[in-house]
């Protein structure tokens, strides 16, 4: 076993003891993406460890977006929708650096967004440090970013090479 005698989550769950849960979350999260630490897809409560963020304006309604997803074969629990465009232009994208997601699907959103840095979006923040942020899959369509049906269901089909990779 290459984490010594300890189980990786019972490892897990001891440090979390000593430093601090949201520490280690972060930790593990990051090294999850990275390709450097192989939980077998679970947490640190062994609970699979798939969560998507889909942010943006959408033409869709989240309960299409939901049908969406179920017919291509996805977990709905592991969506969270932040559709409201308004709403984007005061949320800190500070919150995805290091956080749990798996991969954000991205659509139309104000370029100055809190914590894009010197970066020209918060999209391209977000890709110019795939260390700290989750992948970001772009919901685009033939003028661009847009989260239509369509540009959806090709986000999907990335978001599947991408946990299959």
């Amino acid at each position: 076993m290459p984490y010594g005698t300890y189980d990786p989550i019972d490892l897990i769950a001891r440090v979390e003891r000593r430093i601090g849960g949201d520490t280690v979350t972060a930790l593990v999260s990051m090294l999850g993406r990275l390709g450097t630490l192989d939980l077998d897809e679970t947490d640190a409560r062994g609970t699979q460890a798939r969560k998507v963020l889909v942010m943006g304006a959408s033409r869709v309604s989240v309960d299409k977006l939901r049908s969406i997803t179920r017919k291509a074969g996805f977990d709905q629990d592991w969506f969270e929708y932040r559709l409201d465009y308004e709403k984007l232009d005061r949320r800190s994208i500070g919150c995805l650096r290091n956080s749990s997601y798996s991969a954000v699907i991205v659509g139309p959103m104000h370029h100055s967004v809190e914590g894009r840095g010197d970066a020209s979006s918060a999209i391209q923040r977000m890709k110019n440090h795939p260390e700290s942020y989750p992948p970001v899959i772009e919901a685009r369509d033939s003028n661009g970013l847009k989260i239509t049906n369509n540009s959806f269901k090709e986000a999907l089909k990335e978001l599947d090479e991408l946990f299959a990779a």
